[in-house]
């Protein structure tokens, strides 16, 4: 197979590489260097948290566009101290110092939504949910956001300009030049040659413009109340220090907090809205949470809520917001795996890629009863199934933004569902899908990294009511 294969198939190469595991069994050659795995016991071989060094290959700086970003690095010992220089940001005890910020932007939300339930709107939920999170991780990057809760239709111009840069990511492992004009060219060349993802290369240049005020900031305070304490403060050399890798990193954790945390928000709601039992469920167990003034819950209560995180993990399961495989490289040993089902073994070289993809491991049946079902009850039955999911990736490279991720989609709930019963008719504040379906609004039509709808979805559309 070609590596030009991903690239003409573009977003639909995650069906391909499904009907060639159709054809040809649990472990396939997808491209002539990269192995591919569909087989959820594989899990802990491929991704291993300890005792073996996880490299990535050298081509995911060019597809992402994120030179030198943590996310990209190839050799595992810089990737470890480059993520240990941001992991602390994102611990559980960080996130909860930072509760405030997150509360403010929930009260943002909820009086955009108050003036939309006045007017009897019907709102493109995924846009809010955008606003809210990129808001939130801008600030939480730079001590300060672009203000897009503030801004006319939740400012989707430039989320859509950042679907455009995503669509690029399949062409730039074939042609890395388009991905470093973006990364590198000035911004009148980006307007000339790659117009599609102009507007982002100006976030872009706007985060970028924020990490050097951050640098040469005479109040240390600034710097301490930014991610960048842990980079510019840290034992890292100072090529780890330049504006251009501060600015790749800066791009990634706002891409890593933006984009996949909506699309969890948005599906979640979805399904919450369409399954009765669900709902039910979970407004009698957000009925224990203590009242508030303003209606937000605190973290510490949300995290107490059993139920309401089984949702969010079975929504991260069947909608993972990062849909591409996850790539890695075991540089010393072998991969060894075997077929469950024929017993047959097979030894990846040391230095090859291989990969898994988070969508096909939670979507296989004898793993997952009923894969396509929505049923959080099947991670509270059974809390092994965790061993097998891997919507956060897995091992020393998995998501450094997990405990922010988990406890935003999760706070956010829990507001939206205190202040908003489902309409069936009766009058106050209410929420309800309005033409809305799965397979068109929510199911996986393309994968650019992230998971898209189909052509022409306008997404999850709620209508909400005073």
């Amino acid at each position: 197979m070609s590596f030009w294969y991903e690239a003409y198939y573009g977003g639909k190469m995650f069906l391909k590489v499904k009907e060639l595991h159709q054809k040809y069994g649990p472990i396939v050659r997808i491209t002539p260097d990269e192995v591919h795995v569909d087989d959820p016991s594989a899990v802990e071989q491929v991704y291993p948290t300890l005792g073996r060094k996880t490299d990535k290959p050298a081509w995911l700086d060019a597809r992402t566009g994120v030179p030198g970003s943590t996310f990209s690095t190839v050799h595992h010992d810089q990737h470890r101290q480059r993520r240990s220089a941001i992991s602390p940001f994102f611990s559980p005890a960080s996130v909860h110092r930072l509760e405030h910020i997150l509360k403010e932007n929930l009260g943002k939300m909820l009086a955009r939504l108050d003036r939309h339930s006045r007017a009897g709107d019907i709102v493109q939920i995924h846009y809010v949910f955008k606003a809210l999170a990129s808001d939130l991780i801008t600030f939480y990057c730079f001590d300060q956001s672009m203000n897009h809760l503030d801004a006319s239709e939740y400012g989707r111009g430039d989320m859509d300009a950042s679907d455009k840069l995503f669509f690029l990511t399949h062409i730039g492992k074939v042609l890395p030049w388009v991905m470093n004009v973006y990364a590198h060219a000035p911004g009148w060349i980006i307007r000339v040659l790659l117009p599609d993802v102009y507007e982002q290369r100006k976030r872009r240049d706007w985060w970028s413009n924020a990490v050097t005020e951050i640098k040469t900031s005479p109040d240390p305070q600034r710097i301490k109340r930014t991610i960048f304490e842990g980079l510019l403060n840290s034992k890292l050399p100072e090529s780890d220090k330049t504006d251009l890798r501060l600015a790749s990193e800066a791009q990634l954790v706002v891409f890593a907090g933006e984009g996949t945390t909506a699309w969890t928000m948005h599906a979640a709601l979805f399904h919450i809205l369409t399954h009765p039992k669900v709902y039910t469920r979970l407004k009698t167990e957000l009925a224990t949470l203590s009242p508030t003034a303003d209606g937000i819950p605190s973290l510490n209560e949300v995290e107490s809520l059993p139920y309401l995180a089984a949702i969010v993990q079975e929504t991260v399961r069947i909608h993972p917001g990062v849909m591409s495989r996850q790539i890695r490289v075991s540089p010393d040993v072998p991969i060894l795996y075997k077929n469950q089902t024929t017993g047959k073994e097979y030894s990846i070289p040391p230095g090859s890629v291989h990969s898994m993809s988070p969508y096909d491991t939670h979507m296989n049946a004898e793993y997952f009863e009923n894969p396509y079902e929505f049923v959080p009850e099947r991670w509270i039955e059974n809390p092994t199934l965790s061993k097998y999911f891997i919507g956060f990736s897995r091992g020393s490279r998995n998501c450094v933004g997990i405990s922010l991720a988990r406890r935003e989609v999760a706070i956010t709930l829990a507001t939206l569902l205190l202040k908003y019963d489902l309409y069936s008719g009766q009058d106050g504040p209410t929420m309800e899908v309005h033409d809305t379906y799965r397979t068109r609004d929510l199911d996986p039509h393309f994968e650019f990294i992230q998971p898209f709808p189909a052509r022409g979805s306008r997404g999850v559309q709620i209508k909400f009511r005073a």
